[in-house]
């Protein structure tokens, strides 16, 4: 464990002062009745109440979002007029595959240090069913086969993956043992309400959604065939579509101490790094590297890691190659039991990760994921 004399030597002066998300819906489900826009809205105005973030001071947001086909321009500034935030706010969105939310909590992070705005509001919005639920099956088929496909290898992101998992010698066993242990630490998570205190209810004709939907598989596992013929990906051990929003609240430390708001957590560093798209799978190792080489630290100074479950291999390699203790890595699962929503992926982890460091009362975390095409990211937070 790190001395506190030591990390204040390198911490970053940007801190976390308030942060929420929506519960987690499987595709075509608990969220089916609600638009993106009101489902970010709800959450965004959660948030801001929750923390006690006043409105008028919030200069900047950045949002990340993947599909937005039914959403119309600029989501980011629908959701801020929706729930009334300054006309003169800053907004953008970004779109980076899945580390969309990610890149727009990095971006930020980066807006804070720069010290542009006084408060910057982050986060991601995706909802899947919305953008693809109303398409005929022939349709959907055709829009996740044009929206998930790697232009630059000329193949699907599974292909890819499995290419990766023959490559490296995973089995399909493997994985979908880890998409199974993924579910059974979901399960006690959420049975346990040990990630209740981060969930923005969202309240859908009356009725309120306030808990994850996760998705059981653990009858139907070894029935389930192969996405590519002959290979060991499946829809077991990928992370299924999903519905969501997150929001992460940003600002110096003597911004939070003027404003009185209390600081949750803070940022110690960020690493970014580009692989080929055939080896996106581990292109968030470098990111690693660097956000530890950045703030001085090593693996072992880590508690806590979030590792994207987009497939089963991202954690599983990184377990391997890192030497990761299993146990400390997703300790209350992943998308493959919570679901996948691009745009909001990142940032739920970042939440997940200050929630788990509160309740295990652990310091330091990293999170860390690949992008679709060989971006990766990482993050280190301390809880304080």
């Amino acid at each position: 464990m790190l001395s506190r004399r030591l990390l204040r030597h390198y911490l970053q002066d940007v801190c976390i002062v308030g942060y929420g998300r929506s519960a987690t819906g499987q595709y075509g489900g608990v969220f089916k009745g609600i638009s993106n826009v009101n489902l970010a809205s709800q959450v965004c105005a959660g948030t801001l109440s929750k923390f006690s973030i006043p409105k008028d001071l919030i200069e900047t947001s950045y949002t990340g979002i993947y599909l937005f086909s039914e959403i119309g321009p600029s989501p980011t500034k629908q959701v801020a007029a929706k729930i009334g935030l300054p006309p003169g706010l800053n907004c953008t969105y970004v779109n980076k595959l899945c580390a969309s939310g990610f890149k727009a909590v990095l971006l930020g992070i980066i807006d804070v240090m720069a010290k542009q705005s006084k408060l910057v509001l982050t986060g991601g919005m995706e909802h899947m069913t919305e953008a693809l639920y109303h398409l005929s099956k022939e349709e959907q088929r055709k829009k996740v086969v044009t929206t998930f496909k790697c232009l630059i290898e000329g193949k699907l992101l599974a292909e890819i993956a499995d290419d990766f998992a023959r490559r490296e010698g995973f089995t399909r066993e493997q994985q979908d043992n880890f998409a199974l242990e993924s579910l059974e630490r979901a399960t006690y998570a959420k049975t346990n309400k040990l990630i209740k205190d981060e969930i923005i209810p969202v309240t859908i004709d009356g009725n309120v959604i306030d808990e994850d939907e996760l998705k059981d598989y653990r009858d139907v596992c070894k029935s389930i065939r192969s996405l590519v013929k002959g290979g060991s990906v499946t829809s077991i051990n990928t992370a299924p579509f999903g519905d969501g929003a997150c929001y992460i609240v940003l600002c110096t430390r003597e911004e939070a101490k003027n404003l009185g708001l209390k600081v949750y957590g803070s940022i110690i560093s960020i690493g970014e790094h580009e692989n080929a798209s055939k080896d996106f799978i581990t292109s968030h190792h470098t990111a690693m590297e660097k956000a530890l080489t950045k703030g001085k630290l090593t693996l072992n100074d880590i508690d806590l890691f979030e590792i994207a479950e987009t497939f089963a291999l991202v954690p599983l390699v990184s377990i391997r190659d890192l030497k990761l203790d299993s146990k400390k890595v997703n300790i209350y699962g992943g998308d493959l039991a919570y679901a996948h929503p691009p745009g909001t992926t990142g940032v739920k982890m970042i939440i997940s990760l200050l929630q788990a460091l509160k309740n295990e009362k652990k310091e330091i975390g990293m999170i860390a994921m690949p992008g679709a095409c060989g971006g990766g990211s990482a993050l280190i937070i301390r809880r304080e």
